[in-house]
């Protein structure tokens, strides 16, 4: 079954408004064979963004429309492993006590893609031989990896 990715425009909503309206595509979700498998909230930005398991996107949609009206204004297909890769999740966390996990544990959403172009690099290598250059490469990662990602989190 195709996987979608749906983005609502909720600004003035809380992070346990956004997790009580989860709460309920998923109490009814049986209903119309879809299977919601997450949610990325970012309060600043008044966004939700929706995992969810459909036959088709009207269906996703319709999901929202009953169980408590907050209707997507944008759904795209996607690959679970391409969300997989740049969301680095793709089940709900841990839900504590109610309300509801708070927005920074569900994490916002939005993802910057840095792209670095090491400007002749086949030249170096020859000129350097692979070991250096390969230390080159590993150099110029410890230099920009703080920007790009946060300690520890691997490269997928």
């Amino acid at each position: 079954m195709p996987i979608f990715m749906d983005r609502h425009e909720l600004a003035g909503t809380s992070a346990a408004d956004i997790a009580e309206a989860h709460r309920k595509d998923v109490a009814i979700q049986d209903q119309y064979g879809v299977k919601f498998l997450t949610y990325w909230f970012d309060q600043r930005r008044g966004t939700t963004f929706c995992l969810v398991e459909a036959p088709d996107m009207e269906t996703a949609q319709c999901v929202h429309r009953e169980a408590h009206g907050f209707i997507a204004t944008e759904i795209v297909e996607v690959a679970l492993s391409a969300v997989e890769a740049f969301l680095g999740r793709i089940h709900d966390p841990e839900l504590g006590p109610a309300p509801g996990p708070s927005s920074s544990d569900m994490g916002a959403g939005h993802r910057a893609i840095l792209f670095t172009d090491i400007v002749d690099s086949t030249a170096m290598t020859s000129r350097l031989g692979d070991r250096m250059a390969t230390e080159m490469v590993r150099a110029h990662d410890a230099i920009v990896q703080p920007i790009g990602r946060p300690r520890g989190q691997a490269y997928r």
